[in-house]
């Protein structure tokens, strides 16, 4: 099966797309936090969003803005952002319905410090 692949500047705003594979591309640690959208999931089709950097700037997903939430947690809460906060995060989501996108899979981790790279969040601050 081939994905499409889009690359996302960090700088810039965007909504990516509903399936495939988006790559945010970044160059700086003083970067962000810059706030993309997350479209409306499609029931049953995966997406997949990476930092595709070594950059510890912070890049956000809102998913509220096309009223979607993002099932991180089994208890069934939502959250409306998705936080890329450092180097080499990658997330794997799933469209549950077409209001929420559920968290399948991914890389928290990314260094010796152990400092979660992606988190989810209700706030934008």
């Amino acid at each position: 099966m081939k994905l499409a692949i889009e690359d996302i500047q960090s700088t810039v705003p965007t909504t990516a797309l509903a399936y495939g594979v988006t790559r945010v591309l970044t160059s700086g640690s003083s970067q962000g936090p810059t706030q993309h959208f997350l479209p409306a999931p499609v029931p049953g089709v995966r997406k997949y969003l990476g930092m595709g950097s070594t950059s510890t700037g912070s890049q956000q997903f809102l998913s509220t803005a096309n009223g979607a939430a993002i099932m991180s947690a089994s208890d069934g809460t939502t959250k409306s952002l998705l936080n890329f906060r450092g180097p080499g995060g990658f997330v794997q989501l799933l469209g549950l319905t077409t209001a929420i996108w559920q968290v399948v899979g991914g890389m928290n981790v990314g260094d010796t410090n152990v400092v979660a790279n992606v988190t989810y969040t209700t706030s934008t601050a």
